[in-house]
């Protein structure tokens, strides 16, 4: 078993890698474990090296042999079938948990056992964000979502702890007025290229958020429904972190003209190639259709209702964008 042992550590140490994943997947074959071939399968999946009809058949399989084996994959790791799970080429990858679970035993032998990359986590008390903080399998996650209590006190020990492979984060709810400026002002969320607050109750407060700003990687900001103001899309518009964006969505809020305005205006909305709006009114829309500044903009999701727009204008707006413009 030590040649398991050793290939599984690979696996381990390797998560975007699938030559070790396949080493693993072979010694598992060669002893007659059905696991060997799950692992085979949904690489090949994950690599789209197959045909349509081959990898429908694939799938199939794949699903047949979750069926029949996977409630003792996940016993093995130290789970039971009523916990959340997301298999991806051959193991779990995603993986809902409480904050108790992910700090705790189980939380240990799952990550002994499974490269696991996103886990979303739900945090019930200070005590327990402070468990999270500490726990060494933290540092391996490269997305992580969080549910539950709001404010600084709980959101700092997570954000205390070395998230250097973190990629993505979603803290939603989470997020309050105190806390907006410690996750903005993170170090530890450096490298994060995509951040969702959307649900959080922030309006008013993005002036200071975007003074004290750490997330150098960050490339798309989910922010909607999150009760923003006029003010909160002027000091984004005036906020160098704009330039760095890609994605903005900012749609199903409280601001009007004026905010969109500022936005559509700013030099620093020129690098946006995806953005989700409010419909406003036919003022704001007719500075969209307008703008010249926002030469890369190739997608706009407007939330609102079309039909309130003349139809020349609604004309000028998809001539503008094209097959890129939805309506929500």
């Amino acid at each position: 078993m030590s040649r398991e042992s050793d290939a599984l550590a690979e696996v381990l140490a390797a998560p975007d890698d699938d030559v070790p994943r396949m080493g693993y997947a072979d010694l598992l074959v060669a002893r007659g474990d059905p696991r060997g071939e799950f692992i085979r399968i949904q690489c090949a999946i994950s690599n789209g090296d197959v045909e349509y009809l081959e990898k429908k058949e694939l799938r199939e399989r794949a699903a047949k042999l979750l069926s029949e084996h996977g409630k003792g994959w996940l016993e093995a790791a130290g789970l039971t079938d009523k916990i959340e799970v997301e298999w991806r080429r051959g193991f779990v990858d995603v993986v809902s948990l409480t904050g108790e679970q992910f700090a705790g035993e189980l939380g240990e032998a799952l990550f002994a056992r499974e490269p696991v990359r996103h886990a979303c986590i739900r945090v019930n008390s200070e005590r327990v964000a402070k468990r999270i903080g500490a726990a060494p399998h933290l540092s391996r996650l490269t997305a992580l979502t969080l549910e539950g209590l709001s404010g600084g006190s709980v959101l700092e020990p997570i954000l205390a702890a070395d998230l250097s492979a973190l990629r993505a984060a979603n803290f939603g709810t989470m997020v309050d007025p105190e806390s907006l400026p410690t996750v903005t002002g993170a170090r530890s969320l450096a490298n994060v290229e995509r951040l969702s607050i959307s649900g959080s109750d922030i309006g008013g407060e993005f002036a200071g958020a975007f003074r004290d700003w750490r997330l150098v990687s960050l490339q798309t900001l989910f922010a909607s429904r999150c009760g923003l103001l006029d003010s909160d899309l002027a000091a984004i518009a005036k906020s160098d972190a704009l330039s760095q964006l890609v994605t903005l969505c900012v749609a199903r809020n409280e601001y009007g003209a004026t905010g969109l305005r500022a936005l559509v205006d700013s030099p620093n909305s020129a690098t946006l190639e995806s953005l989700e709006i409010d419909l406003c009114n036919a003022e704001a829309m007719t500075l969209l259709a307008e703008c010249k500044g926002l030469a890369r903009l190739r997608r706009v999701m407007i939330a609102g209702y079309e039909y309130r727009l003349p139809a020349d204008l609604r004309k000028r707006l998809k001539k503008r964008f094209g097959r890129g413009l939805r309506w929500d």
